[in-house]
């Protein structure tokens, strides 16, 4: 019995890990496309930094 709800709670455990990963994975590429967007057009007027941060979130990347 308790090597059972070891196992089933091992596993829930690792399912919550990875999910967790990746949520991680996928904030850490956002941030990292926005700050390559922002350093792009670092030269650039600031209005057009700010369209295109909001144009990456709009685009659900």
């Amino acid at each position: 019995m308790n090597i059972k709800l070891f196992l089933i709670l091992l596993f829930v455990g690792i399912q919550v890990n990875s999910q967790v990963f990746k949520s991680y994975e996928e904030a850490l590429t956002r941030a990292g496309e926005v700050e390559r967007l922002i350093l792009m057009d670092k030269s650039s007027n600031s209005n057009l930094i700010d369209y295109r941060i909001q144009e990456f979130r709009n685009s659900g990347i």
